[in-house]
């Protein structure tokens, strides 16, 4: 996951990855703040191999005593 601001990155970062990195971001819908106070979420090309594919995790059934231990 990377986020970047692109009215705080200097013009090399612009360049080589804020730019298309941001505009990806708003037709995700994930920017977030307002004015020039905001950043756009995702994961930049290079590390989109890292993804994870689908998941799904098992806590055990209902009768499952997991609440009952003090913290």
């Amino acid at each position: 996951m990377n986020y970047a601001n692109p009215y705080v990155s200097d013009k090399k970062n612009r360049d080589a990855w804020v730019d298309a990195f941001f505009e990806k971001s708003k037709k995700n819908g994930l920017v977030f703040g307002s004015g020039k106070n905001v950043h756009g979420h995702g994961t930049t090309k290079d590390l989109a191999k890292y993804i994870t594919k689908p998941f799904s995790i098992s806590l055990g059934s209902e009768s499952s005593n997991l609440n009952s231990q003090p913290i």
